[in-house]
């Protein structure tokens, strides 16, 4: 039988062929490649391949796929049944790793980022991070100034920080309220998963970072859900933000958060996307107000 692994675009089958440069395959894969098959061809979906040799030269093939005859059984999470994963590009990693560092406030606001140690750190070329630090530009989380460089932008002020919760109001009840209408089985799942996670670290400070997190991701799951791409963005840009200003002030984890969350997957399961709205609204609303009085008792950066 023959496997669809992935679309490429190499110069060559024989780039192909060698282990090299096929770090982009399943890991799975790349392990007992030697045991169940062998790389055959180099062609489109549908097209005859040019080459049947996984050794010949070709020309460049835009969008090809590589073809591999599976010689033995597969391994139960290879059979052919399985939708396989698109793997994740350099260009993502490079952009993952960066992104995880400023969420953790490795790299701290208004810090200046060195492309030429990144690049070392990371073990990549300077082009990947520059490409990374040109996507966390659009999303706001780093600055980028003429003849100076990239640096992590500035911590948001008091203001901004309301402002963002202002915007929040007027998206995401709306959000939680599409979602409540479109909710699946796989998606409550994963809802209850988050949901249960953040409860594990109720009251412990030095766990809110994870908290941050899997908060963030509870909240742009139901902005996914609603399925409207624009409000989703918008949703996952604030949420990030609101991320950081939160851990920068030392925010702890607080059974009424978790309350909330519990009464707004209530809603889900119901499916009832006007007490969603409701809850939703109420939960933000809570939550700019627990994080007022924190600012009031004199938290710090």
């Amino acid at each position: 039988m023959e496997l669809w692994l992935g679309e490429i675009a190499y110069r060559s089958a024989a780039e192909v062929a060698s282990g090299d440069r096929l770090a982009w395959l399943p890991r799975l894969f790349l392990c007992c490649r030697k045991q169940i098959g062998c790389i055959v061809a180099i062609k489109r979906r549908g097209v005859p391949a040019t080459r049947e040799s996984a050794g010949s030269e070709c020309e460049p093939v835009e969008g090809a796929w590589i073809v591999v005859k599976v010689d033995k059984e597969l391994p139960v999470a290879f059979e052919p049944a399985q939708p396989l994963r698109r793997p994740v590009s350099l260009g993502d990693e490079v952009y993952n790793a960066l992104f995880a560092r400023l969420m953790s406030l490795q790299i701290p606001p208004d810090s200046r980022i060195k492309i030429d140690v990144l690049a070392r750190e990371l073990g990549v070329s300077q082009t990947p991070i520059r490409e990374a630090l040109a996507r966390l530009e659009n999303e706001g989380l780093v600055v980028k100034t003429h003849l100076i460089g990239y640096r992590a932008a500035s911590q948001l002020s008091a203001k901004q920080f309301e402002d963002l919760y202002d915007l929040r109001l007027l998206l995401e009840p709306y959000a939680a309220e599409k979602a409540a209408e479109n909710m699946t089985p796989e998606v409550l799942d994963v809802l209850r998963g988050l949901e249960r996670e953040m409860s594990a670290g109720e009251g412990d400070e030095l766990a809110y970072g994870r908290f941050a997190q899997l908060d963030k991701r509870f909240h742009d799951v139901i902005a996914r859900t609603a399925g409207n791409t624009l409000v989703e963005e918008a949703l996952a840009r604030l949420h990030t933000h609101v991320h950081l200003f939160r851990l920068m002030y030392h925010a702890r984890v607080t059974g009424e958060a978790i309350k909330e969350h519990a009464a707004l997957l209530a809603a889900f399961e119901s499916r009832d996307g006007v007490e969603a709205a409701r809850l939703m609204r109420t939960h933000i609303k809570k939550a700019r107000a627990r994080f007022a009085a924190r600012l009031r008792q004199g938290a710090q950066p």
